[in-house]
């Protein structure tokens, strides 16, 4: 069976907070709407999606790909407009199989892919010709659809095709449609006080679908890895945090407060009945609640307002890779080390090969968080081999490092990469870190790991432009 997710047309305010979030994915909790519902398709047995969309489609197929990390058939698909249920169907008038299609504003439970399961498994609905057709909700509204199926495309188009003159297409799918009661299975949002509504479900009713990243350390506080507390933190259940957050000192989170991954709450601030999107730094002394706060906007679901927020003015991105060195000036950098350091690097390397000198180049092992997140939302680790030049000079000793930068496995400026495949990683890792580069002696994972945090919380292009031209002239101890 294939699973289309389809554009249909949103509430203002709605629509506008998808416009903002880049990769135009709703919040849901610290979950991933599309890759929770692949997730839950998946264990059904489903492996075919199909993703409709007339905007934000560049952001998801980068985002999401082929679908290969997810073990699926991923196709992301651009539209002029938003499109109706005729002509969805007509898109796929040539795949005689079952397709389930949903609106981009639908929240789906496992319980629904079970349900349809167990239908679909249905002996009898191969043998009756009016269970054809499948809708789950009555709604004529376009604009406000639900999700439907439909057991065989080539044979509904055939039949709308020959239908008399004058006929209704809509009512005639209405009317020949055979219901199903999926219960609590469906949520929709229409607007930010639905889609907060959606948030409160998965906080009270819907605990077991938290994403299994976050620990519940308490009744009703889930922390995802990485997350850094101060004892003066007060943190009121439920709520939930996501990995590699930071809460400065003097901070209240909750009632009902929901931060995304890599969020900064400055000190003396407070937060409930709010959600803060991935990658937010919120400043100090700030009162937020009822709220959803996406970057630089706050989108008030009690007063159904949006408040703009000028740049750097209590609200901004934090840990945004928009805000660190652009990645083609990376590779041109990168380019000219490779090229200044060609002559030297190789002919240690001969020197080397003469003289049996074994002790100058050794293969080592390091580990990285690269770009990809699986389905629990956390980084993908990953290894790279290479050849280490057993020298004090930083530039010469990671030469060999050098190339995958311009393969894209790692970038050139970062935190700190481990050799013994630690878990304390934080995304990016980087050729050079700020403390390698200011430290010429071998650091302490304390040392390290305050360096990182620092550079995660200020990563900005001048202090990576700084971690480069120190590292040219540090000289690491061995």
């Amino acid at each position: 069976m294939k699973i289309v997710i389809f554009s249909t047309q949103l509430e203002p305010n709605l629509h506008h907070m998808h416009k903002t979030i880049e990769m135009g994915i709703f919040p849901l909790l610290n979950l991933n709407t599309y890759e929770f519902i692949i997730q839950n398709a998946y264990e059904s047995g489903f492996r075919d999606f199909v993703f409709l969309f007339n905007e934000s489609v560049f952001e998801t197929r980068k985002y999401l790909g082929d679908g290969t990390k997810y073990g699926i058939d991923l196709k992301v698909k651009s539209t002029k407009n938003f499109l109706k249920i005729i002509e969805l169907v007509s898109i796929f008038r040539n795949d005689d199989q079952g397709i389930l299609f949903v609106p981009w504003n639908y929240f789906l439970h496992q319980n629904l892919f079970q349900k349809l399961k167990l239908y679909l498994n249905n002996s009898n609905l191969q043998e009756e010709e009016q269970k054809k057709i499948l809708f789950f909700q009555k709604n004529k509204d376009l604009s406000h659809r639900g999700p439907f199926y439909i057991s065989s495309a080539t044979k509904l188009n055939r039949i709308l095709e020959n239908l008399p003159q004058g006929y209704d297409k809509l009512n005639f799918l209405l009317e020949k449609g055979d219901f199903v009661d999926v219960g609590n299975s469906l949520f929709s949002f229409h607007n930010l006080q639905e889609l907060w509504q959606l948030q409160l479900k998965l906080l009270y009713d819907w605990k077991d679908i938290i994403n299994h990243s976050c620990n519940e350390i308490k009744p009703g506080i889930f922390l995802a890895p990485g997350v850094r507390l101060s004892v003066s933190n007060n943190l009121i259940q439920p709520l939930v945090i996501g990995r590699e957050s930071i809460l400065e000192p003097n901070t209240i989170i909750g009632i009902n407060a929901i931060l995304g991954e890599g969020t900064l709450v400055g000190s003396r601030s407070s937060i409930s009945n709010s959600l803060i999107f991935k990658n937010t730094h919120i400043g100090e002394g700030l009162d937020i609640k009822n709220s959803f706060v996406i970057y630089n906007f706050i989108y008030n679901y009690e007063t159904n307002s949006i408040v703009s927020i000028p740049d750097n003015f209590l609200l901004k991105r934090s840990n945004n890779i928009n805000y660190r060195m652009p990645l083609f000036l990376e590779k041109i950098i990168t380019s000219i080390l490779l090229f200044l350091f060609f002559i030297p690097y190789n002919i240690l390397k001969i020197y080397n090969s003469l003289f049996n000198k074994s002790n100058y180049f050794k293969q080592v092992e390091i580990f990285i968080l690269d770009d990809g997140i699986d389905l629990a939302g956390n980084r993908n680790k990953i290894s790279i081999k290479f050849m280490l030049l057993d020298i004090k000079y930083l530039p010469l000793r990671l030469y060999g490092l050098l190339w995958y930068n311009l393969l894209g496995r790692i970038r050139l400026v970062g935190n700190s990469y481990s050799i013994n495949n630690s878990n304390d990683l934080i995304y990016p890792s980087g050729i050079f870190n700020l403390c390698d580069a200011e430290s010429k002696e071998s650091a302490s994972d304390e040392q390290r790991l305050i360096s990182d945090l620092f550079y995660k919380k200020l990563r900005k292009f001048t202090l990576d432009l700084k971690i480069i031209l120190l590292s040219l002239f540090t000289r690491k101890m061995s």
